[in-house]
């Protein structure tokens, strides 16, 4: 079987450019919410320049929402692969502090014959 080998400081920059990504992705957000148009921007259109303008809409409307997952999605992410690093970091040192305490624990056991 092959050993199985976790690196944190691996896990832990993917968290970070994981969180990078939900920065980045927050900015567009906020650059598209920034982007308005007047409903009269895709001409005076006697009945479709509504329409278009509510299709254009619609459609930034969506891609904020989409951004908005997007960028959740990633501090989700980040904070998972940081929690996984956690427990793999406290799974490895738990067998050194039984260790300790065990051999501290016999420290004061008096066994004849044994010095």
């Amino acid at each position: 079987m092959d050993k199985f080998l976790v690196e944190p400081p691996a896990l832990e920059t993917f968290a970070s450019t994981s969180m990078s990504r939900n920065h980045a992705f927050d900015q567009l957000r906020t650059q598209m919410t920034g982007l308005e148009l007047p409903r009269d921007a895709f001409g005076h259109i006697p009945g479709i320049g509504g329409r278009i303008h509510d299709a254009y809409e619609d459609f930034t409307h969506q891609t904020t929402d989409s951004l908005s997952s997007a960028a959740e999605s990633m501090a989700q992410i980040a904070a998972a692969v940081r929690g996984v690093v956690v427990a793999y970091q406290n799974t490895d040192n738990a067998p050194q502090t039984a260790y300790s305490v065990i051999e501290s624990d016999m420290g004061t056991i008096d066994i004849r014959g044994l010095q």
